[in-house]
């Protein structure tokens, strides 16, 4: 009698999984309107640039902190209204350190003090964008005028007004939706993948990201989804160079399935560049661990 109650428990356990990995699972973006969550987002990078002996390195960790309101759901499309409420950033770059924290804003003359004029103005500033079931993002809004509020009347130079760059509609758009656009535009089942293709700009290179999703798992109402992406080579001429950039990155995502919210997230990308310029080669390489947390408020 053991040995049969035991072999119907396995018998049991086979069938269930069976049918867990043959149920269509739909996945799509679902907040509800008035629903509000807090999304921090982080880079790690790590560019290396030259060949020689004593290559340069340049470490950037960067983090923003944003809280999206659901403002409106009309035909398929979710308003969503952003509120920056932080940002941080750690720079090393040959020895030289630089530190910027919109909640502990410094005074420090100079070209750091300059930066955190720039950026200390942010928390609290906000902007609105579109975002289809599918996670596509669509009109961006109010964006151009953070950016522009954020360079002092006293600032001077072109490479400081550059600087504001990081901080664009393009880099907004690309962060957000490198991890809400995954969602299949029909159900699938655990372990089914489906692909989707889309452009992103990096150091001025429009690249070709062509991207593989897999339904991992289904546990507790949250769903895993594993990303693997190639970037097609780009080439670009910028200030007298010609750019050419290619990589890949790979990783996965946790989603709430109720209202495809991100729980979790962690992506590693490696990009290749190559800048040429009067016959002189020089390559890069970028290094970036992304993460993405969300909680609901």
């Amino acid at each position: 009698m053991k040995k049969l109650l035991i072999a119907l428990s396995f018998a049991g356990t086979f069938i269930l999984a069976c049918k867990t990995s043959s149920e269509l699972v739909s996945l799509k973006l679902q907040m509800p309107k008035g629903s509000r969550y807090e999304y921090t987002t982080t880079a790690d990078m790590e560019m290396t640039q030259g060949s020689g002996a004593i290559p340069m390195k340049m470490k950037t960790l960067l983090t923003f902190t944003y809280l999206f309101d659901v403002a409106n759901d009309s035909a398929g499309w979710k308003t969503i209204t952003s509120t920056i409420r932080g940002m941080k950033m750690d720079a090393n770059a040959m020895g030289m350190k630089m530190s910027m924290d919109t909640d502990n804003p410094s005074d420090t003359s100079g070209p750091l003090g300059m930066l955190n004029k720039m950026f200390g103005g942010l928390k609290g500033k906000q902007f609105a964008f579109t975002m289809d079931e599918q996670g596509k993002i669509g009109k961006v809004s109010g964006l151009k005028e953070i950016m522009e509020s954020m360079i002092p009347p006293d600032a001077k130079g072109g490479d400081i007004k550059k600087m504001g760059g990081g901080f664009s509609e393009e880099s907004f758009r690309q962060s957000i939706q490198q991890a809400f656009s995954i969602f299949p535009k029909a159900p699938v089942k655990v372990g089914e993948s489906w692909k989707d293709t889309t452009e992103m700009n990096q150091n001025g290179v429009t690249l070709k990201s062509i991207s593989t999703y897999t339904l991992e798992s289904v546990d507790d109402g949250n769903a895993v989804v594993k990303v693997n992406s190639v970037y097609e080579p780009g080439r670009s001429k910028s200030n007298g160079a010609d750019m050419s950039v290619k990589g890949k990155s790979n990783g996965k995502y946790t989603y709430e399935m109720a209202s495809g919210m991100i729980l979790d997230g962690n992506m590693n990308m490696s990009m290749d560049m190559e800048a040429e310029a009067e016959g002189q080669k020089t390559p890069m390489k970028m290094e970036t661990k992304l993460s993405i947390k969300g909680k609901k408020q």
